[in-house]
């Protein structure tokens, strides 16, 4: 796997950069040599850091990020969460992707089965809504999201057709989500 290394208002020391890629080795064994992982390190605030690390891989987008005042604990927090991510969910993606992106070896699957103790269970959907979907400008969006208070709202926009999404950011800000089909 190769691992991109960003920052973003925030200056990557030799140090930190040694120290990202050598926890992310770990994730090594997950992937076939070709997958690459971007890793964004930047400054919020003052003494607001953050670390993302995003996996795309045939497909596939694992992601995780991690604020805390200090970047070498969000390394100690992050590389584990991703490390959980895909013991979870890599059934369900080894039978999406078919094996394309992971590279599991037999024994490295069994030794990993055999740490998991319980077998993740898909949740059930226990409630299903459906709506008009309404034409309406990205203003109109925010707006409608806001009014139901709701952390996001799917509308269609006039302009490309398209069903868009608008959603409340962790930091309180707008992202627009435009699906390319």
């Amino acid at each position: 796997m190769k691992i991109d290394i960003v920052g973003k208002n925030y200056s990557v020391s030799d140090k930190l950069d040694d120290i990202i890629r050598k926890k992310a080795q770990r994730l090594d064994r997950f992937f076939s040599d070709d997958v690459t992982a971007r890793v964004v390190c930047k400054e919020e605030h003052k003494g607001r850091f953050t670390l993302e690390v995003t996996i795309i891989a045939n497909g596939a987008v694992i992601r995780s990020e991690e604020t805390s005042d200090n970047m070498y604990n969000n390394i100690d927090i992050v590389i584990p969460k991703i490390d959980r991510q895909i013991r979870k969910h890599r059934t369900r993606l080894n039978k999406t992707f078919k094996d394309t992106i992971f590279n599991f070896h037999a024994a490295e699957a069994e030794a990993i089965e055999l740490n998991d103790t319980k077998e993740e269970e898909i949740p059930a959907i226990v409630k299903t809504k459906k709506f008009e979907l309404l034409p309406m400008s990205v203003e109109e969006a925010i707006e409608q999201m806001d009014l139901l208070e709701n952390k996001f709202f799917v509308y269609l926009n006039p302009t490309t057709g398209k069903v868009n999404i608008v959603y409340r950011r962790y930091d309180k800000t707008v992202g627009l989500i435009e699906p390319q089909y």
